[in-house]
């Protein structure tokens, strides 16, 4: 690929420029990522080892220390609409204590 010089492009074509430049950079690293897993892959399986007995903690799905977690309050006028308490709050909870609702009026008993 010949040289550009950079000084002489547009901002649009510097931005083009860019825009193509991380599109080939996100394969490159995909194409590298897949050559590592295969690699490992096959130097785990002839030692006869898991990525778990290299790397404890790691390569297994995660596990949610506290289980999942359980919806606390409830929008009135649809059910389906929740929130667990965790987090920042829902935008239907957020405009009805504007509105002057109190919390324990969403409770889930």
């Amino acid at each position: 690929m010949a040289a550009k010089d950079l000084s002489k492009m547009s901002p649009k074509e510097l931005d083009e420029l860019i825009q193509e430049a991380q599109a080939v950079k996100a394969g490159a690293r995909d194409r590298a990522r897949s050559t590592l897993r295969a690699k490992f892959d096959t130097d785990l399986a002839r030692e006869g080892f898991t990525i778990n007995e290299v790397y404890p903690g790691r390569g297994g799905a995660r596990k949610n220390a506290g289980g999942a977690s359980v919806a606390r309050f409830r929008h009135p006028d649809n059910p389906a609409m929740t929130w667990t308490g965790r987090g920042r709050k829902p935008n239907w909870l957020v405009d009805a204590l504007k509105r002057g609702a109190k919390m324990d009026s969403f409770a889930i008993a």
